[in-house]
């Protein structure tokens, strides 16, 4: 699998450019703290939920082994990502 993004000093850029197959439902092996830095019209969702639109400044909690998917929007986007031990 190819991720749709780059790790770099503590932030994850998404490229509004990547394919859309590359955007795939998945779960994480920690707890995360996921804070928007920047971005437009994208959107997070859970499992078995509708999609939420993000924006600068959102917080969202994703739980060990739940799935999520974030929806490509039409600009970049980067966040910042704290696993349960880094919080």
């Amino acid at each position: 699998m190819v991720n749709p993004y780059i790790d770099e000093q503590g932030l994850r850029y998404f490229d509004v450019d990547q394919p859309e197959e590359y955007f795939v439902w998945h779960r994480d092996t920690e707890d995360r703290k996921i804070t928007v830095i920047d971005g437009n019209d994208w959107k997070f969702q859970y499992d078995n939920e509708l999609p939420i639109s993000i924006n600068k400044g959102d917080i969202i909690h994703v739980n060990k082994n739940e799935y999520h998917r974030i929806i490509k929007g039409d600009s970049n986007l980067i966040l910042k990502i704290e696993e349960k031990n880094e919080i």
